[in-house]
């Protein structure tokens, strides 16, 4: 009976002070329209696997760090949250929201497999999990037990979320709130819909997705890629942002906040898979070139800031 009521808790706690409390206390404006807010999970995962690497840096990965640190950046969002609220322009719909709700709604058969059957048996012996207890543990994940070069964003997340609880019983509130990634990436896309065609196109696209892929196993199991890919819509979603005929100079956020949240999101993509590499690395610092030097309320100093991925 204590499992069952704490189960809702832990992930209560989950998605308010890790999901979007570091997010916001970064870029707390971002709440102001649909695209920027869906973006704040993102920012919140790519934040904490960074300050997991450093504190296990310098030997200071502990609940109590931890701790510190949530109640920090809490403090932070809510002081910036306060300070700015005046200044607050709220451009979302009631279509935002009932589309919002409709997503996540329609994905409670995926959160019903993610949050009711734990890492599976592989995840457990060579996989983001079993890295997730090493990094939890202060042992260090070498190339030789991973048997490649992986990026451990994952599981740098996965341990600073074990931290956060203060130990690892608790894998299936984590694994829960992954549902999180699947529902941010499917509202950025829809954040692009302008008109009636459009909306209808991406409610049969999404249904499609929610029934072929949704539920399938990129989302039950390949979580990797999952938040790869997530990361990649969002920091390009963020990019085309700001391009001459999409940025809206009246949600009052600075464009150099979508920027640098952009750049943020595609370096941690490039550190959660190898696969996006090449994009971060290439192909997106020329598109962003591209669209800075369209962008008026960009100066040309920003051209250096593409440069961060490399």
């Amino acid at each position: 009976m204590f499992d069952l009521f704490l189960y809702p808790i832990l992930v209560i706690l989950l998605v308010i002070f890790v999901y979007f409390i570091p997010g916001l206390a970064l870029f707390p404006k971002f709440i102001q329209s649909p695209r920027s807010s869906a973006s704040i999970p993102f920012i919140s995962i790519s934040t904490l696997a960074g300050i997991q690497y450093l504190l296990s840096l310098v030997n200071q990965f502990s609940q109590a760090s931890v701790l510190s640190i949530i109640a920090l950046l809490s403090f932070i969002a809510f002081y910036k949250i306060y300070k700015n609220y005046s200044e607050f322009q709220n451009s979302w719909t009631k279509l935002d929201l009932k589309v919002l709700l409709f997503i996540i709604f329609s994905s409670i058969p995926l959160m019903v497999l993610l949050g009711f059957d734990g890492f599976q048996h592989s995840d457990e012996i060579y996989s983001w999990n079993l890295w997730a207890k090493k990094i939890y543990l202060g042992i260090k994940v070498t190339f030789e037990s991973t048997g490649s070069p992986y990026p451990l964003v994952l599981s740098s997340f996965i341990a600073f979320c074990y931290k956060f609880f203060g130990n690892m019983d608790f894998q299936l509130p984590i694994k829960f709130t992954f549902s999180i990634i699947y529902i941010s990436t499917i509202f950025v896309i829809y954040s692009f819909v302008n008109t009636k065609v459009k909306l209808g196109l991406f409610f049969i696209t999404y249904i499609i997705i929610m029934l072929v892929i949704g539920v399938g196993y990129e989302y039950k199991k390949v979580f990797a890629d999952t938040l790869m890919g997530g990361l990649l819509v969002t920091s390009l979603a963020l990019l085309i942002s700001l391009s001459k005929d999409l940025f809206d100079k009246n949600n009052n956020i600075s464009p150099y906040s979508y920027l640098f949240a952009s750049i943020i999101l595609v370096s941690t993509a490039a550190l959660t898979k190898q696969g996006a590499m090449l994009w971060a690395f290439c192909f997106y610092p020329l598109l962003a070139l591209v669209i800075i030097g369209k962008n008026s309320y960009l100066n040309n100093r920003a051209k250096v800031i593409t440069l961060i991925p490399l």
